[in-house]
């Protein structure tokens, strides 16, 4: 049960700008402070992480499909779009990749506090309340390897990479609609690839983690059911987005700020 409903909160929050892994870690919090011992902890799992961004990539697809779509059609005139698209996504992936590794054989992050992380999401998106609603500029390389670097740094628990790159988008001037799709553009190919990965490790072990069969009947209902949630919540999301009141999230996260600070001083 427990296992079901972290996956519910994994794959649904994926679709908004509040740090869905963050969230994770609050959840085992608030399972381990009602019911000790009821569970194991799934946050710290790459592998299991991974693997739960398959339904993101489907959602993903879906949702951008009309646009891909036509890109495809009339790719003889879009090319040149379409490759200053890939080159700038590139970009700002190698940014990030320097910084994955960084963080992963440098220093250790796991001392860095998960709500400080909301606490950070929330600033920024609170931020989106002063940006220029009117101005708007083109993508540019510099541009793409900044947001790269943003996505990088947002590896740290609690911060929200969705909303971090997206209000750093529309600081460079892009507008929310260009801001929200490079967002995305930047994020599907490393969860593809991350979901690619967690399915060759879990084939090694007949695709059993913590004694749950990936593959079970109810598991994969609840991974329907959820990803169907967070397809129209993703639709909600970009209509926030482009009506320019995203940043209602920065409430949410600061409540989530304080509800972490409770658990930590309640521990």
């Amino acid at each position: 049960m427990f296992f079901l409903i972290l996956i519910f909160v994994q794959i649904i929050l994926e679709s908004l700008p509040v740090s869905s892994s963050g969230h994770l870690i609050l959840a085992e919090y608030f399972f381990a402070a009602i019911l000790p011992g009821s569970f194991t902890i799934v946050s710290s799992n790459k592998m299991l992480s991974h693997f739960l961004h398959g339904p993101t990539v489907v959602i993903l697809a879906a949702f951008f499909y009309d646009r891909w779509m036509f890109l495809l059609q009339y790719i003889k005139i879009c090319w040149p779009y379409v490759l200053k698209t890939i080159g700038f996504a590139f970009s700002a992936n190698v940014v990030t990749f320097l910084i994955y590794v960084f963080f992963n054989y440098m220093i250790d992050v796991s001392w860095f506090p998960v709500g400080i992380g909301f606490l950070i999401s929330s600033l920024f998106l609170l931020s989106l309340w002063f940006c220029n609603k009117e101005i708007y500029h083109t993508m540019t390389l510099k541009k793409a390897l900044l947001i790269g670097a943003i996505q990088g740094v947002a590896l740290l628990p609690g911060i929200s990479r969705f909303g971090t790159t997206f209000v750093a988008g529309c600081w460079l001037g892009l507008t929310p609609k260009k801001s929200f799709e490079f967002s995305f553009i930047i994020l599907w190919p490393l969860i593809f690839f991350g979901f690619l990965k967690s399915l060759i490790a879990f084939s090694k072990v007949g695709f059993v983690i913590q004694g749950v069969y990936l593959f079970d009947y109810n598991l994969l209902l609840s991974v329907v059911i959820s990803s169907i949630i967070s397809y129209f919540v993703l639709r909600f999301v970009y209509w926030l987005a482009l009506s320019h009141k995203l940043w209602y999230f920065s409430f949410f996260l600061f409540f989530s700020f304080i509800l972490w600070l409770v658990f930590v001083l309640s521990a």
